[in-house]
């Protein structure tokens, strides 16, 4: 191959290649307001996900979905079908009689001695 060639050949390269850089450049510094979002929800886990929309240079708009799933037991409870975020909280039920952690996956009543 001729010299010129492959100079030819690498100059295509790079310029085929320049539009991918400066659009993950731009996806890395259009990245700083981005709001997540609780899309499923299970006794033990919850899927948190994000979606992006970035305006590349040749006008055209990419939507970026991200996802993660966190993972703890005890995370949610079941109520009424559906999966409540469990709380760590003891309430004084009216009058002093006592008291009641309600927001779990177990619920106790306390005795008020």
């Amino acid at each position: 191959m001729k010299p010129y060639h492959r100079d030819a050949l690498a100059i295509a390269a790079v310029l085929a290649l320049q539009p991918l850089a400066y659009t993950i450049a731009e996806a890395q510094t259009a990245e700083t307001n981005i709001t997540y979002a609780v899309v499923d929800r299970a006794a033990d886990t919850k899927t948190v996900q994000s979606v992006t929309t970035i305006t590349q240079p040749n006008g055209y708009a990419v939507r970026k979905t991200n996802s993660y799933v966190e993972i703890a037991p005890g995370m949610h409870y079941l109520e009424n079908g559906q999966w409540k975020e469990s709380r760590a909280l003891i309430e004084i039920l009216p009058g002093g009689t006592g008291a009641i952690a309600k927001y779990g996956r177990h619920k106790v009543t306390f005795a008020p001695d």
